[in-house]
């Protein structure tokens, strides 16, 4: 009975509730006030992260919302033909819904590196993907230094989506690309390619 009646008080002072066990002595009264002061600081800490993720949800929804009503106004002001308009607007909406992949044009604070290490941080990020060629996996043994300034001055990490046209018939290329995750579907024309 005794360790109940204390685990009993311990939770609810812990919880900010009422108990029938009363302190008697100064040191006894002291312990309840600071459980009661650690209690009232855990709870409002827990509403207030939990406003705050609301807030933040309702801020990025509204953000969406204003984003596709400014999208549905341009395609009515342009008089744009239903079908296309439905097709634009589902790929902006699946597009924005999706979480997109963080690159280090993102994150702003890679600016204060120096260049090495950021050289060195490129590198890191592009050389297990790059290795799978094997002139690439060999510039890497024979010389990290100049395989770093390569990485660095030439690989750019992209994320495509899907539909999205990495090659167009009769243009030139520009670019090389190298799939890491999903994958690409290549057609050619015959007129054209």
């Amino acid at each position: 009975y005794e360790y109940a009646t204390s685990l009993h008080w311990a939770l609810a002072q812990s919880a900010l509730g009422a108990t029938d066990v009363n302190p008697t002595t100064l040191a006894e009264r002291l312990f309840t006030i600071l459980c009661l002061l650690l209690g009232l600081v855990f709870s409002s800490s827990l509403i207030s992260l939990l406003s705050a993720s609301i807030v933040e949800l309702h801020v990025a929804r509204r953000d969406q919302r204003q984003k596709m009503k400014a999208l549905r106004r341009y395609l009515r002001e342009n008089v744009v033909n239903a079908r296309v308009a439905v097709q634009v607007y589902k790929q902006v909406s699946t597009r924005l819904r999706r979480k997109k992949r963080l690159v280090s044009t993102d994150v702003s604070v890679l600016g204060l590196l120096s260049s090495v290490l950021r050289q060195e941080l490129h590198a890191e990020i592009c050389a297990p993907h790059l290795e799978r060629h094997p002139l690439f996996r060999l510039w890497r043994n024979i010389d990290w230094a100049w395989f770093r300034r390569f990485c660095f001055a030439s690989v750019t990490v992209a994320e495509h989506m899907c539909k999205d046209d990495l090659f167009v018939s009769g243009s030139v290329a520009n670019a090389a690309y190298l799939i890491v995750r999903g994958e690409l579907l290549y057609t050619q024309e015959p007129g054209s390619s």
